[in-house]
Protein backbone atom coordinates (compact mmCIF):
# COMPACT_ATOMS: atom_id res chain seq x y z
CA UNK A 1 0.00 0.00 0.00
CA UNK A 2 2.52 2.25 0.88
CA UNK A 3 3.96 2.05 -3.21
CA UNK A 4 0.76 3.24 -3.87
CA UNK A 5 0.59 6.39 -1.51
CA UNK A 6 4.11 6.86 -3.15
CA UNK A 7 2.70 6.98 -6.56
CA UNK A 8 -0.35 9.41 -5.45
CA UNK A 9 1.95 11.44 -3.72
CA UNK A 10 4.17 11.49 -7.16
CA UNK A 11 1.63 12.43 -9.43
CA UNK A 12 -0.16 15.25 -6.66
CA UNK A 13 3.27 16.80 -7.13
CA UNK A 14 3.94 16.54 -10.67
CA UNK A 15 0.42 18.02 -11.16
CA UNK A 16 1.91 21.38 -8.85
CA UNK A 17 4.69 22.10 -10.75
CA UNK A 18 3.05 21.94 -14.51
CA UNK A 19 0.19 24.25 -12.45
CA UNK A 20 2.95 26.57 -11.63
CA UNK A 21 4.78 26.46 -15.17
CA UNK A 22 1.29 27.05 -16.91
CA UNK A 23 0.86 30.10 -15.18
CA UNK A 24 4.42 31.82 -15.19
CA UNK A 25 3.92 31.00 -19.47
CA UNK A 26 0.68 32.56 -18.96
CA UNK A 27 2.73 35.77 -16.95
CA UNK A 28 5.37 35.89 -19.47
CA UNK A 29 2.64 35.98 -22.76
CA UNK A 30 0.56 38.90 -20.83
CA UNK A 31 -1.89 36.57 -19.61
CA UNK A 32 -2.26 35.08 -23.34
CA UNK A 33 -1.86 30.88 -23.41
CA UNK A 34 -1.36 31.49 -27.47
CA UNK A 35 2.06 31.43 -27.46
CA UNK A 36 2.31 30.94 -31.60
CA UNK A 37 3.48 33.08 -34.64
CA UNK A 38 0.03 34.33 -35.09
CA UNK A 39 -0.34 36.89 -33.00
CA UNK A 40 -4.47 37.54 -31.69
CA UNK A 41 -6.00 39.91 -34.36
CA UNK A 42 -6.42 42.46 -31.54
CA UNK A 43 -3.00 44.37 -32.24
CA UNK A 44 -3.39 44.07 -35.85
CA UNK A 45 -7.00 44.90 -36.35
CA UNK A 46 -5.77 48.61 -34.63
CA UNK A 47 -2.54 48.54 -37.19
CA UNK A 48 -5.34 48.45 -40.06
CA UNK A 49 -7.57 50.75 -38.29
CA UNK A 50 -5.23 53.13 -37.76
CA UNK A 51 -3.49 53.16 -41.22
CA UNK A 52 -7.38 53.33 -42.84
CA UNK A 53 -7.61 56.43 -40.70
CA UNK A 54 -4.01 58.09 -41.63
CA UNK A 55 -5.13 57.30 -45.46
CA UNK A 56 -9.19 58.85 -44.95
CA UNK A 57 -7.21 61.93 -43.17
CA UNK A 58 -4.45 62.14 -46.62
CA UNK A 59 -7.41 61.64 -49.37
CA UNK A 60 -9.06 64.36 -47.42
CA UNK A 61 -5.95 67.00 -48.09
CA UNK A 62 -5.92 66.06 -51.67
CA UNK A 63 -10.06 66.30 -52.18
CA UNK A 64 -9.62 69.78 -50.21
CA UNK A 65 -7.19 71.31 -52.55
CA UNK A 66 -4.90 71.33 -49.75
CA UNK A 67 -1.54 73.07 -50.80
CA UNK A 68 1.66 70.85 -51.51
CA UNK A 69 2.71 72.11 -48.07
CA UNK A 70 0.06 70.75 -46.08
CA UNK A 71 0.11 67.65 -47.54
CA UNK A 72 4.26 67.36 -47.15
CA UNK A 73 3.98 68.00 -43.71
CA UNK A 74 1.16 65.09 -43.19
CA UNK A 75 3.02 62.78 -45.29
CA UNK A 76 6.37 63.51 -43.40
CA UNK A 77 4.38 62.43 -40.09
CA UNK A 78 2.67 59.41 -41.44
CA UNK A 79 4.41 58.00 -44.36
CA UNK A 80 6.36 55.41 -42.14
CA UNK A 81 2.99 54.48 -40.20
CA UNK A 82 1.40 52.71 -43.50
CA UNK A 83 1.74 49.77 -46.37
CA UNK A 84 4.22 50.69 -49.16
CA UNK A 85 1.09 50.44 -51.45
CA UNK A 86 -0.15 53.07 -49.64
CA UNK A 87 2.75 54.93 -49.01
CA UNK A 88 2.74 55.30 -53.00
CA UNK A 89 -0.42 56.49 -53.34
CA UNK A 90 0.79 59.31 -50.55
CA UNK A 91 3.88 60.15 -53.01
CA UNK A 92 1.69 60.55 -56.51
CA UNK A 93 -0.76 62.90 -54.34
CA UNK A 94 1.75 65.19 -53.52
CA UNK A 95 3.57 64.86 -56.70
CA UNK A 96 -0.23 65.48 -58.30
CA UNK A 97 -0.67 68.49 -56.15
CA UNK A 98 2.65 70.04 -56.96
CA UNK A 99 1.75 69.87 -60.26
CA UNK A 100 -1.75 71.89 -60.19
CA UNK A 101 -0.49 74.56 -57.90
CA UNK A 102 2.73 74.90 -60.18
CA UNK A 103 1.40 77.50 -62.03
CA UNK A 104 -0.42 79.52 -59.14
CA UNK A 105 3.30 79.51 -57.41
CA UNK A 106 4.41 80.88 -60.79
CA UNK A 107 1.79 83.85 -60.96
CA UNK A 108 3.08 84.13 -57.57
CA UNK A 109 6.79 84.86 -58.33
CA UNK A 110 5.80 87.01 -61.31
CA UNK A 111 3.70 89.82 -59.49
CA UNK A 112 5.15 93.24 -59.49
CA UNK A 113 8.61 93.18 -59.12
CA UNK A 114 9.19 89.89 -57.52
CA UNK A 115 11.36 88.03 -59.74
CA UNK A 116 14.12 91.41 -58.92
CA UNK A 117 13.79 91.23 -54.84
CA UNK A 118 14.20 86.89 -55.52
CA UNK A 119 17.67 87.72 -57.42
CA UNK A 120 18.45 90.50 -54.96
CA UNK A 121 18.35 88.02 -51.76
CA UNK A 122 19.99 84.70 -54.29
CA UNK A 123 21.51 85.69 -57.32
CA UNK A 124 20.61 85.84 -60.95
CA UNK A 125 21.91 82.17 -61.27
CA UNK A 126 20.65 79.78 -58.15
CA UNK A 127 18.45 80.23 -55.34
CA UNK A 128 18.00 77.47 -51.92
CA UNK A 129 16.31 77.77 -48.97
CA UNK A 130 18.92 79.47 -47.03
CA UNK A 131 18.27 82.83 -48.74
CA UNK A 132 14.64 83.01 -47.75
CA UNK A 133 15.66 84.98 -45.06
CA UNK A 134 17.56 87.67 -47.02
CA UNK A 135 13.97 88.16 -49.00
CA UNK A 136 12.78 92.12 -47.38
CA UNK A 137 9.28 91.17 -48.66
CA UNK A 138 6.90 89.73 -45.80
CA UNK A 139 4.68 88.22 -48.45
CA UNK A 140 7.04 87.20 -50.80
CA UNK A 141 8.88 85.85 -48.24
CA UNK A 142 5.62 83.55 -46.80
CA UNK A 143 5.06 82.32 -50.66
CA UNK A 144 8.80 80.97 -50.81
CA UNK A 145 8.91 79.42 -47.77
CA UNK A 146 5.72 77.24 -48.83
CA UNK A 147 7.40 76.67 -51.89
CA UNK A 148 10.15 75.19 -50.41
CA UNK A 149 8.02 73.29 -47.70
CA UNK A 150 6.02 71.66 -50.65
CA UNK A 151 9.01 70.04 -51.89
CA UNK A 152 9.99 72.07 -54.76
CA UNK A 153 12.52 74.26 -55.24
CA UNK A 154 13.59 77.66 -56.97
CA UNK A 155 15.61 77.40 -60.67
CA UNK A 156 16.51 79.85 -62.61
CA UNK A 157 15.49 79.98 -66.48
CA UNK A 158 15.95 83.08 -69.25
CA UNK A 159 16.12 85.56 -66.58
CA UNK A 160 13.84 84.36 -64.18
CA UNK A 161 13.01 81.75 -61.30
CA UNK A 162 10.24 79.34 -61.42
CA UNK A 163 9.10 76.74 -59.17
CA UNK A 164 10.33 73.05 -60.30
CA UNK A 165 8.86 70.01 -58.13
CA UNK A 166 12.64 68.81 -56.01
CA UNK A 167 12.40 65.02 -56.48
CA UNK A 168 15.90 64.93 -54.72
CA UNK A 169 13.84 65.16 -51.51
CA UNK A 170 11.67 62.25 -52.42
CA UNK A 171 14.44 60.37 -51.91
CA UNK A 172 13.43 60.98 -48.45
CA UNK A 173 10.65 58.74 -48.65
CA UNK A 174 12.29 55.75 -50.72
CA UNK A 175 12.66 53.00 -47.76
CA UNK A 176 8.54 53.00 -47.54
CA UNK A 177 7.78 52.93 -51.51
CA UNK A 178 7.78 49.62 -54.11
CA UNK A 179 10.64 49.56 -56.31
CA UNK A 180 8.96 50.85 -59.02
CA UNK A 181 7.98 54.05 -57.83
CA UNK A 182 11.18 54.59 -56.69
CA UNK A 183 12.90 53.91 -59.60
CA UNK A 184 10.71 56.76 -60.69
CA UNK A 185 11.88 59.10 -58.75
CA UNK A 186 15.77 58.22 -59.38
CA UNK A 187 14.58 59.22 -63.37
CA UNK A 188 12.91 62.16 -62.10
CA UNK A 189 15.48 63.28 -60.00
CA UNK A 190 18.21 63.55 -62.40
CA UNK A 191 16.26 65.36 -64.72
CA UNK A 192 15.84 68.16 -61.92
CA UNK A 193 18.73 68.40 -60.43
CA UNK A 194 20.44 68.31 -63.16
CA UNK A 195 18.28 69.18 -66.37
CA UNK A 196 19.38 68.38 -69.93
CA UNK A 197 18.34 71.42 -71.37
CA UNK A 198 18.09 74.60 -70.20
CA UNK A 199 17.23 77.75 -72.41
CA UNK A 200 17.21 75.66 -75.37
CA UNK A 201 20.72 74.48 -75.08
CA UNK A 202 22.03 71.19 -73.73
CA UNK A 203 22.40 71.22 -70.58
CA UNK A 204 24.84 67.44 -70.18
CA UNK A 205 26.92 65.67 -72.34
CA UNK A 206 25.17 63.74 -75.45
CA UNK A 207 26.56 60.60 -73.91
CA UNK A 208 24.79 61.63 -70.34
CA UNK A 209 21.32 62.39 -72.25
CA UNK A 210 21.89 58.71 -74.14
CA UNK A 211 22.27 57.03 -70.98
CA UNK A 212 18.62 58.95 -69.97
CA UNK A 213 17.29 57.32 -73.07
CA UNK A 214 18.17 54.17 -71.96
CA UNK A 215 17.15 54.42 -68.53
CA UNK A 216 13.64 55.27 -69.16
CA UNK A 217 13.36 52.22 -72.23
CA UNK A 218 14.65 50.03 -69.30
CA UNK A 219 12.36 51.70 -66.83
CA UNK A 220 9.38 50.88 -69.50
CA UNK A 221 10.81 47.59 -70.34
CA UNK A 222 10.53 46.79 -66.08
CA UNK A 223 7.44 47.80 -64.78
CA UNK A 224 5.40 47.59 -67.92
CA UNK A 225 1.76 48.39 -66.13
CA UNK A 226 3.77 50.78 -63.45
CA UNK A 227 1.58 53.57 -62.11
CA UNK A 228 4.03 55.84 -64.01
CA UNK A 229 4.81 54.24 -67.30
CA UNK A 230 3.09 57.00 -68.91
CA UNK A 231 4.72 59.53 -67.42
CA UNK A 232 8.12 57.92 -68.60
CA UNK A 233 6.70 57.05 -71.74
CA UNK A 234 6.42 60.96 -72.07
CA UNK A 235 10.22 61.96 -70.99
CA UNK A 236 11.15 58.89 -73.12
CA UNK A 237 10.05 60.86 -76.17
CA UNK A 238 11.49 64.16 -75.13
CA UNK A 239 14.58 62.73 -74.50
CA UNK A 240 14.50 60.89 -77.77
CA UNK A 241 14.04 64.35 -79.70
CA UNK A 242 16.98 65.93 -77.88
CA UNK A 243 19.14 63.41 -78.80
CA UNK A 244 18.57 63.25 -81.88
CA UNK A 245 17.80 66.67 -82.83
CA UNK A 246 19.30 68.91 -80.04
CA UNK A 247 17.94 72.55 -78.96
CA UNK A 248 17.94 75.89 -80.69
CA UNK A 249 21.14 76.17 -79.16
CA UNK A 250 22.57 73.52 -79.29
CA UNK A 251 21.93 71.63 -82.73
CA UNK A 252 23.72 68.37 -83.50
CA UNK A 253 25.50 69.91 -86.78
CA UNK A 254 27.31 72.99 -87.02
CA UNK A 255 25.63 76.20 -88.43
CA UNK A 256 28.09 76.72 -91.18
CA UNK A 257 28.85 73.45 -92.61
CA UNK A 258 26.11 72.13 -91.76
CA UNK A 259 27.79 68.73 -90.84
CA UNK A 260 26.93 67.12 -87.69
CA UNK A 261 29.49 67.42 -84.83
CA UNK A 262 31.66 64.56 -84.46
CA UNK A 263 30.93 64.37 -80.77
CA UNK A 264 27.18 63.53 -81.86
CA UNK A 265 28.07 60.78 -84.13
CA UNK A 266 30.84 59.35 -81.54
CA UNK A 267 27.72 59.42 -79.01
CA UNK A 268 25.47 57.91 -81.41
CA UNK A 269 27.82 54.71 -82.48
CA UNK A 270 28.74 54.65 -78.90
CA UNK A 271 25.03 53.88 -77.75
CA UNK A 272 24.45 51.63 -81.16
CA UNK A 273 27.78 49.42 -80.58
CA UNK A 274 27.17 48.90 -76.55
CA UNK A 275 22.61 48.95 -76.66
CA UNK A 276 22.81 47.39 -80.21
CA UNK A 277 19.51 44.61 -78.71
CA UNK A 278 17.58 47.66 -77.27
CA UNK A 279 14.46 50.25 -78.81
CA UNK A 280 16.77 53.03 -78.73
CA UNK A 281 19.80 51.49 -80.26
CA UNK A 282 17.97 50.31 -83.31
CA UNK A 283 16.18 53.39 -84.00
CA UNK A 284 19.38 55.66 -83.71
CA UNK A 285 21.22 53.03 -85.92
CA UNK A 286 18.47 53.68 -88.30
CA UNK A 287 19.10 57.17 -88.02
CA UNK A 288 23.31 57.07 -87.71
CA UNK A 289 22.71 55.41 -91.70
CA UNK A 290 20.36 57.83 -93.00
CA UNK A 291 22.94 60.47 -91.84
CA UNK A 292 25.71 58.78 -93.39
CA UNK A 293 23.71 58.17 -96.76
CA UNK A 294 23.01 61.85 -96.77
CA UNK A 295 27.12 62.45 -96.46
CA UNK A 296 26.73 63.48 -92.62
CA UNK A 297 24.75 66.81 -93.45
CA UNK A 298 21.79 67.66 -91.74
CA UNK A 299 19.11 68.70 -93.53
CA UNK A 300 15.51 68.90 -93.95
CA UNK A 301 15.52 65.24 -94.92
CA UNK A 302 16.91 64.39 -92.06
CA UNK A 303 15.25 66.17 -89.34
CA UNK A 304 11.92 65.17 -91.22
CA UNK A 305 12.66 61.77 -90.13
CA UNK A 306 13.10 62.77 -86.32
CA UNK A 307 8.90 62.44 -85.73
CA UNK A 308 9.00 59.40 -87.83
CA UNK A 309 11.90 57.91 -85.60
CA UNK A 310 10.48 59.48 -82.21
CA UNK A 311 6.82 57.24 -83.51
CA UNK A 312 8.26 54.32 -84.31
CA UNK A 313 9.93 53.74 -80.86
CA UNK A 314 6.84 54.78 -78.56
CA UNK A 315 4.93 52.24 -81.11
CA UNK A 316 7.95 49.64 -80.10
CA UNK A 317 7.24 49.98 -76.52
CA UNK A 318 3.61 49.89 -76.29
CA UNK A 319 4.07 47.07 -78.18
CA UNK A 320 5.83 45.65 -75.14
CA UNK A 321 3.73 46.25 -72.27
Amino acid sequence: MRWKKGIASFIIILLIVILIIGCNKKKENGGNTNTGENKPNGSEKLTENNEKKIMEGFRKLTSGNKKPFEIAKYIDANIAKVSKENAQEMIIGLEESQEYFSQEYIDELFKGNRQDLIIKAGGPFSFDSSKIEAIEDKSLKSVITNIYDGKYKLMAGEGSYYPIIDYDRYKDYEKYLPDGIKEYIDIKSMESSDPSMRDAELGISWDELGERLLKTENYLKKYKAGVKSEEVTRLYGEYLIMYLQGGDNSPIYDYQTGLIHNEVMTSYKKLVNNNADTISGDIVNKYIKAIEQNKLKIDSSITAKVIELHNQAIAKLEENK
